[in-house]
């Protein structure tokens, strides 16, 4: 029932918590995203600060740089999330025993999300958008899968660079192929 970090505190540090006659520290790092970082100050937590546990990074290639380059060599468990991409705990490259998740993925999302768009409404050709790297692609492999097994056509499939921002150009593609709806699978 509290918050081992105060509300304000969303910038990097370190801070101690204490749960019953249990101390913690935290080690906060900002991985700002890019996948070198968060290999970077990974490597730090591991070897400098010596921590027990990595948890963290917000996006599925920092967490798979992670995984790949220091899970292994520092023989720490590592529990995943915000990243979202499935192939985080399921792909061979990544699964391993000290490997855990601590929200939902995208096949999970692709699950629900898809079952209900066959299932509950009128949409039986959708377009799928992703951006071109590990998020984007789970998104829309996986949205694929469940949508296609359930009779929904896929009229029209693309991946896109980061930054994109012509989406005119992407809803006049979804429209000319003639979809009902679409997929995205696009992060901040």
């Amino acid at each position: 029932d509290d918050d081992p970090l105060p509300a304000e505190s969303v910038d990097e540090g370190d801070y101690e918590y204490s749960v019953g006659d249990i101390d913690l520290e935290l080690h906060v790092r900002d991985t700002q995203f890019a996948p070198g970082t968060a290999q970077q100050l990974a490597t730090q937590l591991a070897s400098q600060e010596g921590v027990d546990l990595l948890y963290g990074v917000g996006n599925s290639g920092g967490a798979i740089r992670v995984i790949n380059q220091v899970v292994d060599q520092a023989g720490i468990p590592f529990i995943a999330g915000p990243a979202a991409s499935a192939t985080i705990t399921s792909g061979q490259e990544t699964c391993r025993e000290n490997v855990f998740r601590a929200n939902e993925n995208t096949a999970m999302d692709a699950r629900s999300g898809g079952v209900y768009i066959a299932d509950n409404t009128d949409v039986d050709k959708i377009a799928l958008f992703g951006a071109d790297y590990s998020f984007g692609r789970a998104v829309v492999n996986n949205y694929k899968q469940v949508l296609q097994s359930r009779g929904v056509e896929i009229v029209t499939e693309r991946f896109v660079e980061r930054g994109y921002s012509e989406w005119p150009g992407l809803l006049d593609e979804a429209q000319q192929a003639g979809a009902q709806g679409m997929v995205g699978g696009f992060t901040a």
